[in-house]
């Protein structure tokens, strides 16, 4: 196979031509690596910050603030009334606005199920991949959520409309309280917030991983403050072209999965995303791998000499490859040696 420019920049052992040149020597020192299963992935690494899944701003419909029933870090269920408003100054225009909302959430949620079942037909019949599938699934529960959150928004419009009240849109816990009692409401100025369960963090990613970045890929979190545990999501959405005002990438990272986790929302680290991975993978290191002859090679001691192996090799990560074909497990590679290696010259394994 041709080698690439990657591999090539990190030959650090070379191949001498003799075939037979150090068969008289000394045996030269080496150390070695005995091959064994390993899992080797390919990663994306950028800066991220935790939000909630679902936050919903609360405005009121207007009129004066007669009783605030909650605090911030209530939690509250679906329906719980939160604040009480002697008026409903502009509470219709609200109603109005938050049906049409509601039907847009419909009108999306309706497109994405559908795209869901074209996307299970093309599946069956071998012409999508599992990730593009699960990318199809993730968009069709979130607009399955989002169309619950706005028949929720309906309900509060609704009821602040007949009696001037807030009450909380889904279950989850009370953000920030703007609301006292006595003070006058505008109906531009929001009064709470509400933030469901769930944590996503929302990238923009540089044009260069458009086409590397997929629904449906593993992501890891870890936060800067070590008292958080890492968090495991998904990619949940991707956009699928460059934003033209800001040249680059929207991606959504979905933490649903990570039950249980204390992580805050606000919470700073590092996220990874897993473009590709391998179980049971032959790995070795990438200084190991030399270009001879137009072919990669890689120096494994047999016997007390050395064999140069042509390989193929598959998944890079950082300083680490995987060799997909040419060695196998409990192969012992050599990958420190003080000369050049040559076919046949003596070796032997130095003490640990």
């Amino acid at each position: 196979m041709k080698a690439s420019a990657a591999v090539t920049a990190f030959v650090l052992i070379s191949v001498g031509c003799a075939g037979n040149a150090g068969i008289d020597r000394e045996p030269v020192a080496v150390k070695t690596l005995l091959l064994g299963p390993q899992r080797i992935e390919r990663t994306l690494e950028f800066s991220a910050r935790l939000e909630a899944g679902r936050e919903a701003l609360l405005f009121p419909p207007g009129g004066v603030v007669e009783q605030v029933l909650v605090r911030e870090g209530d939690m509250v269920s679906p329906g719980q009334l939160l604040v009480r408003l002697s008026g409903d100054m502009t509470a219709r225009s609200a109603e109005t606005a938050a049906i049409a909302g509601m039907q847009a959430a419909a009108t999306q949620a309706e497109l994405a199920l559908r795209n869901y079942e074209r996307s299970l037909e093309l599946f069956d019949a071998g012409a999508l991949s599992e990730s593009d599938l699960n990318g199809a699934l993730v968009r069709r529960d979130a607009a399955a959520a989002s169309l619950i959150g706005a028949r929720a928004g309906y309900t509060a419009a609704a009821a602040g409309a007949d009696a001037g009240l807030l009450v909380a849109p889904f279950e989850g816990r009370v953000g920030m309280v703007r609301a006292s009692e006595g003070s006058m409401a505008h109906p531009s100025t929001p009064l709470l917030s509400v933030t469901g369960e769930g944590l996503v963090a929302r990238l923009l990613v540089p044009e260069r991983h458009l086409l590397e970045i997929r629904p449906g890929m593993k992501a890891h979190f870890t936060p800067w403050l070590a008292e958080y545990s890492s968090l495991d999501g998904v990619v949940a959405s991707c956009a699928a072209s460059v934003d033209p005002l800001t040249a680059l990438v929207s991606v959504t990272i979905d933490f649903t999965g990570s039950g249980g986790s204390s992580a805050p929302v606000g919470l700073n680290g590092t996220l990874l995303i897993v473009t590709e991975s391998a179980e049971d993978a032959m790995v070795i290191p990438l200084r190991t791998v030399v270009l001879s002859e137009e072919s990669l090679r890689v120096p494994v001691m047999v016997e007390g000499a050395v064999e140069l192996r042509e390989v193929t090799t598959g998944i890079r990560a950082g300083d680490s490859i995987q060799i997909v074909s040419g060695l196998g497990f409990g192969d012992a590679v050599i990958i420190e040696a003080p000369v050049s290696l040559e076919q046949g010259l003596s070796v032997i394994e130095t003490a640990p």
